[in-house]
């Protein structure tokens, strides 16, 4: 394939009309009056202005009416650029052509970052979403103060992350020349930064450090690695970069506990999430009842989450779909409003456990845990529904922590033992009513529905349980003491615990 003459002319300075643009020029020769020439052959002047000594022969197909740029440059300057022009495109393709074979050679990212920093003759270094270097190259050949700590440490200052600021939607293919980044202590630099979007999703960037003076062509070829590395990642297996938008990531480094001090507000600057004064809370969605692993599942219905979610951060971590949603927002997303998520979480098999607010950013690992744990509890105590608040289980996971079970029913109310005996030998359910009575806030319309029954019925059963077993229901303390001991023998029972058979008849 040949050099397009509107290529050429456009390189050259010179006026071509756009029907003769894409027009191929495949040899140029400085002319001959020895030699003779294809009929196809001529000068990048029109025929009429074609001397005899010209030294220039461009070979396309005939074109009548080219004209010259300005009407005053020499056949002989023409010459020179056009020449610089094919060494310039010569380098280009055979800059190409090695950054090409280094990524069908399989070696891997190190390779093509080493040829690369070799056809550039400049550094190469490749960082992902949370300024950490995952590749370089010529690091031997470095002697920035600046780059070297960078290289050393791994990871970009901080003082690099405040001044980077990374937009809402990034392409692959745009290309940016970036102001060097001043410091009191290093010589500056220039360089080229390009973003890199793998599968759709920001990954990170690729930077080229003027060591030595740039060359014209440098931007095309590095516009042309940046794609070869995104072609490369997409390969890469378990990495989770490449499934993450910027806040995504940052999601995964506090959830992992990774970020702290100052590089933390840093982190949550350049990613767009903030705690203040809008307070946050995780969703920690995952299937009923499994511990197989479920990734590509989840990675197949993350996209489904995030849609519905209104873009917030979701992540696939530790098994589990993970959501951090503003607290204002928690009960459009929980209801069954045309955004809520509630019909798909049914559709797909899945429950949600919802932690406490965060307004510490640091605190969203802990975060984490409650919401999951308040999954395992529900599960345990095989509770109904869809969505689990921490809230409604951090006493169970209190009761767990706190005391053995074997010693829990020692804290337990001898009125409701012997409510459970009792029932147990008769068949009332005084227990249940009762507790189903503290856990509606002793609202018996609310306990009626619950148990499926009339109110009459809660209101002639509370009257016979405050008058069989002496329960003072007007008692705040001894409501407490209830409603403690309810909870821990749903606790043990869920363990497989049976309190009524492990106490002595004479403790009725």
């Amino acid at each position: 394939m040949g050099i397009l003459l509107g290529g050429l002319a456009d390189y050259a300075g010179f006026n071509c009309p756009e029907d003769l643009r894409h027009k191929e020029i495949h040899s140029v020769f400085k002319y001959d009056p020895q030699l003779s020439y294809p009929e196809t052959a001529l000068c990048i002047c029109s025929r009429s202005d074609l001397p005899i000594h010209a030294p220039l022969i461009l070979c396309c197909d005939p074109v009548d009416g080219m004209l010259c740029g300005d009407g005053t440059r020499e056949i002989a300057e023409v010459f020179r650029i056009c020449c610089d022009y094919l060494m310039h495109h010569a380098r280009i393709d055979e800059g190409c052509a090695r950054l090409s074979s280094a990524l069908l050679s399989g070696k891997g990212l190190s390779h093509i970052i080493d040829t690369a920093g070799r056809v550039f003759g400049n550094p190469i270094i490749l960082s992902d979403q949370s300024f950490t270097i995952i590749g370089h190259s010529n690091a031997e050949d470095v002697s920035d103060p600046f780059l070297q700590a960078i290289l050393r440490d791994g990871h970009y200052p901080q003082s690099y992350i405040r001044r980077s600021s990374r937009r809402a939607q990034v392409t692959s293919t745009s290309l940016d020349i970036v102001p060097p980044v001043q410091s009191e202590d290093f010589s500056p630099r220039n360089y080229m930064v390009m973003d890199l979007e793998v599968r759709g999703r920001y990954f990170g960037f690729a930077t080229l450090v003027e060591e030595s003076p740039f060359h014209e062509g440098d931007g095309a070829m590095f516009s042309y690695l940046c794609r070869i590395l995104v072609t490369e990642l997409k390969s890469v297996e378990n990495t989770h970069h490449v499934h993450t938008r910027d806040s995504e990531y940052v999601l995964l480094e506090l959830l992992d506990g990774k970020l702290h001090g100052g590089i933390l507000q840093d982190r949550l600057l350049q990613s767009g999430l903030s705690f203040h004064p809008e307070k946050k809370r995780l969703f920690v969605i995952r299937s009923k009842g499994t511990t197989a692993l479920q990734k590509p599942r989840y990675e197949f219905l993350i996209d489904a989450f995030f849609a519905r979610l209104q873009k917030r951060p979701c992540v696939i971590y530790h098994d589990a779909i993970v959501c951090l949603v503003d607290s204002s927002d928690i009960n459009l997303f929980t209801g069954d409003s045309s955004a809520g998520i509630t019909d798909l979480l049914t559709a797909s098999d899945l429950i949600c456990g919802v932690s406490n607010e965060i307004s510490d950013p640091g605190k969203t690992s802990a975060c984490f845990h409650q919401a999951w744990n308040a999954l395992n509890i529900a599960e345990l105590l095989k509770d109904p529904g869809v969505y689990f608040f921490y809230e409604d289980y951090c006493f169970y996971e209190l009761l767990d922590a706190v005391s053995p079970q074997e010693r829990l029913s020692e804290f337990c109310s001898p009125k409701y033992l012997k409510m459970l005996r009792y029932d147990s030998a008769n068949g009332t359910d005084y227990a249940e009513t009762l507790s189903s009575y503290l856990r509606c806030g002793c609202d018996s319309m609310k306990a009626a529905a619950e148990m499926h029954v009339h109110r009459n019925t809660i209101i002639y059963r509370m009257k016979k349980i405050e008058e069989f077993f002496a329960i003072n229901l007007d008692d705040s303390d001894e409501l407490f003491s209830l409603n403690l001991t309810s909870r821990v023998i749903r606790f043990l029972s869920a363990n497989g615990k049976d309190i009524i058979s492990e106490q002595s008849p004479a403790a009725f």
